[in-house]
């Protein structure tokens, strides 16, 4: 039976989800082709509201192509977005750069990179990138946007490649299954160096749900990562993993 592992992190001002992650990088530098826009607007985006609120759209990315997604009209209160990319069977690459450098894209079918916006910052654009000679893949991409009180996901990395990692690299045998992931940081205020990375000032809990059993459709797999997304829809439609001795236990 095939599962969804998500993982979030509280600080004591706010909440935010991390990013579910099947997938594996690479410093591998690939080739770039265009193959059209993708706008998403944060206008009217309220962080103290419903902070992670998700925006997404749902694009189809032609072989040997890459999907410029411009993240526009974003608002003075939004101190860094998280960015998600998901597609069903095969890998795509999500990208800060249209030309790949290491430590500056991801490949894999679930995808996450988070970035810090400044004062007067009001776009960003990332590339999602379909380097398979056939076929067509259809991508879910997501958008959401957090206030400078809220903790970074992957803000302490100091293993994976990318150096702001939201994402969970997660590998499994008959009977167990392997969730690496790099701890969130302290909230990043405008105008202030990033914190140090100490234990305990973010605490992580970790939440699964299972797919439909013997429902191998594209529809189920994407439903069922839409259902977690948000830290509210996590803990509505998840079931939070126990924590013992240093890991979690189901």
């Amino acid at each position: 039976m095939m599962h969804i592992v998500h993982l979030f992190s509280t600080s004591s001002y706010q909440k935010l989800s991390c990013i579910c992650v099947f997938s594996s990088s690479s410093n591998d530098i690939i080739f770039f082709s265009d193959g059209g826009y993708v706008n998403i607007s944060l206008e009217n985006y309220n962080t103290s509201s419903i902070a992670g609120r998700l925006i997404k759209d749902v694009k189809q990315i032609l072989p040997l192509s890459t999907i410029i997604l411009n993240v526009i009209r974003i608002p003075e209160t939004v101190r860094f977005i998280v960015v998600q990319a998901h597609t069903f069977q095969y890998n795509v690459t999500l990208s800060y750069d249209a030309i790949l450098s290491p430590h500056s894209f991801i490949n894999g079918t679930n995808l996450g990179l988070v970035q810090l916006i400044s004062k007067n910052q009001s776009n960003a654009t990332f590339y999602i990138q379909n380097t398979n000679a056939r076929p067509s893949i259809t991508v879910l991409i997501t958008v959401q946007g957090y206030g400078e009180e809220a903790p970074v996901p992957g803000g302490c990395n100091v293993e994976f490649s990318v150096k702001t990692a939201p994402y969970l690299i997660i590998s499994f045998t008959e009977s167990l299954i392997f969730v690496d992931s790099q701890p969130a940081s302290a909230a990043v205020p405008y105008d202030k160096p990033r914190p140090a990375c100490e234990p305990q000032v973010v605490q992580h809990e970790m939440y699964h749900m299972f797919l439909p059993e013997r429902d191998f459709s594209s529809d189920s797999y994407f439903d069922a990562l839409l259902k977690m997304m948000t830290v509210e829809d996590i803990q509505l439609n998840g079931r939070k993993v126990l924590h013992f001795r240093g890991f979690y236990v189901l």
